[in-house]
């Protein structure tokens, strides 16, 4: 079940679109925040065209779309 998209432009982190459920269904949901913010951070310097990485009980996926 998805509970939180986030869409970002990598280039500069500028958020594009967001969408959560309610914060109480999401134990420690900041510590989350906190880590979209880094990892967007990370990609930035050095991002490959597809990854997930694997966080407590949920996933960050991260896919490169080119237009």
């Amino acid at each position: 079940m998805l509970k939180l998209t986030y869409i970002a432009r990598l280039s500069d982190g500028l958020p594009l679109a967001a969408q959560m459920t309610h914060d109480s269904e999401i134990p420690n949901v900041e510590k989350y925040k906190q880590q979209r913010k880094q990892i967007i951070k990370q990609l930035q310097f050095n991002a490959p065209k597809n990854l997930t990485i694997e966080s407590g009980p949920y996933n960050f996926q991260y896919e490169m779309k080119i237009p």
